[in-house]
C-alpha cells in the first residue's frame, strides 16, 4: 500500500475525504511525480485548491503538471466513481489517479 510519502496522503484520510465528497465537493490539487506510476494527490474540505498546490509543491519539489479543482462523488449514479474538475486537462491522469486510490473503495476515475 502507498504511503503519504508517495501519494501525499495515506489511504484511511483518502477514503474519508472522498465519501464527504458524496455531500459535497471536496477541494483538491494533483500532479505527475518525477518518477513513478500513481499521481499525487492532496484534499481538504476546506482550504483553498490552489493552496493545496502550494502544500504539494512543499511535499514534492520535483513533482510535475500540478493541477487544482474539486472531486465528488454522485453516490446515486455510482458510488464507486470519483470526478475530478481540474482547471486544466491532464493527458493520463485518470489511470494515475486509479492506481493512487486504489485500496480506498473508488475503483473509477473520471477527469474533466
Amino acid at each position: 500500500m502507498a504511503d503519504p510519502d508517495e501519494t501525499g496522503m495515506d489511504k484511511a484520510e483518502m477514503k474519508r475525504l472522498l465519501s464527504v465528497a458524496g455531500k459535497k465537493p471536496v477541494n483538491c490539487a494533483v500532479a505527475k511525480p518525477n518518477k513513478g506510476q500513481m499521481a499525487l494527490l492532496l484534499m481538504d474540505k476546506v482550504r483553498q485548491p490552489k493552496a493545496l498546490v502550494k502544500d504539494l509543491q512543499g511535499q514534492f519539489v520535483d513533482m510535475k503538471n500540478p493541477r487544482w479543482g474539486t472531486v465528488s462523488v454522485d453516490a446515486q449514479q455510482n458510488p464507486k466513481l470519483a470526478v475530478f474538475e481540474l482547471n486544466k486537462p491532464f493527458p493520463g491522469l485518470a489511470r494515475r489517479l486509479g492506481k493512487t486510490l486504489k485500496g480506498t473503495g473508488f475503483s473509477a476515475v473520471d477527469v474533466k
